[in-house]
């Protein structure tokens, strides 16, 4: 298991220095990509306990892109939210869409590629490098997360969180509220 372990940290230091090292990033505007914005990739947190939290901002976050289709990424197997869910497409990564590394292989992350996201929104609010790492495979020109967790190229949209908020619910009302202010901004550039 500590073999694993290591040789996992290993690979994704190996993931980030050579992301860092060949990343070229394009200028854009932000308003623009969200005026334009056809498909969205919302990736929910791989804790299980930070989930429901998560899900109930949902409703909130989907005001900041409500005329695109929204997708959201579940990091496992979750029983007893579809109720919660319906107005979203489900991607959620299987023990067989990993490969020897526990990253996402090959396979999936064509598909992810494939449905051609305008944004993705990282809702783990935990440094977790898988869903930083899918955030940028997918190929979403505006990759927003927390400040922090990845940086650049994985997100080139950070926000910061308040150290003084403890709980997961201020959490995700601050996430969320900066998100509709940068959208009510973009409304007004309208």
């Amino acid at each position: 298991m500590r073999n694993k372990l290591l040789f996992n940290i290993l690979v994704k230091n190996l993931v980030v220095l050579k992301t860092r090292l060949f990343f070229n990033p394009k200028v854009l505007s932000f308003c623009e990509v969200l005026n334009k914005a056809k498909r969205v990739l919302i990736l929910l947190p791989t804790k299980a306990e930070s989930f429901p939290k998560a899900l109930n901002h949902l409703g909130s976050l989907s005001a900041f892109v409500s005329d695109s289709e929204k997708f959201l990424f579940l990091p496992f197997q979750q029983e007893g939210f579809s109720s919660h869910l319906k107005n979203y497409r489900m991607i959620i990564l299987k023990k067989s869409d990993l490969n020897w590394f526990s990253l996402p292989n090959k396979e999936f992350i064509q598909r992810l590629k494939n449905l051609r996201f305008d944004i993705t929104i990282d809702l783990d609010l935990e440094k977790n490098f898988l869903n930083s790492y899918l955030s940028f495979l997918s190929g979403s020109p505006l990759r927003i997360g927390v400040k922090n967790k990845a940086g650049l190229p994985f997100y080139n949209f950070e926000i910061s969180l308040s150290e003084d908020e403890r709980y997961l619910d201020e959490l995700y009302e601050s996430f969320t509220e900066t998100l509709i202010k940068f959208n009510n901004f973009k409304e007004e550039m309208r």
